[in-house]
């Protein structure tokens, strides 16, 4: 299976918030939101839809408090970029869903944005994979059971 399929059951809505905008701002999201990602931008553009804008890192909820942690309170007035991991890893669309499982590993990662020639396609998390497994197993089952009942 392949990203793009994932993508197409899932939907390529990702949250995003511009570099500039404050650490405090990033928390307010997070608070107000079940999302544990933001999708960093530096084209002024932010919100539900951030695929719009440049992306420049991701943000997680780990970020900011590991940011709190080194900084102290301070760290609520810096800018998003202080806090956000830079080193983006990336897969495309066609990318087989394996090897998006092994970046998950190796890398130790939760979200990996989905890019096509610098596009911004979508967010994968580990759920989503999982997600789009279970269906396919749900699916295979319901045509054995189709098969063995005669109904095939």
């Amino acid at each position: 299976m392949k990203v793009w399929q994932v993508l197409k059951q899932k939907g390529p809505e990702v949250e995003a918030i511009d570099a500039s905008r404050s650490v405090a701002e990033a928390i307010s999201r997070f608070v107000g939101s079940k999302i544990r990602s933001l999708l960093v931008t530096d084209d002024g553009r932010d919100g539900r839809d951030g695929r719009d804008g440049r992306l420049v890192g991701v943000l997680t909820i780990r970020d900011v408090l590991g940011h709190l942690d080194q900084t102290g309170s301070t760290a609520l007035e810096d800018r998003v970029r202080a806090a956000m991991s830079g080193d983006i890893i990336s897969v495309s669309s066609d990318t087989e869903l394996e090897e998006v499982e092994r970046l998950f590993k190796e890398h130790r990662i939760n979200h990996l944005p989905v890019l096509d020639d610098g596009e911004l396609k979508g967010l994968l998390t580990p759920a989503d994979v999982l997600t789009s497994h279970l269906k396919d197993v749900q699916g295979t089952n319901e045509t054995l059971l189709d098969y063995i009942s005669g109904g095939y």
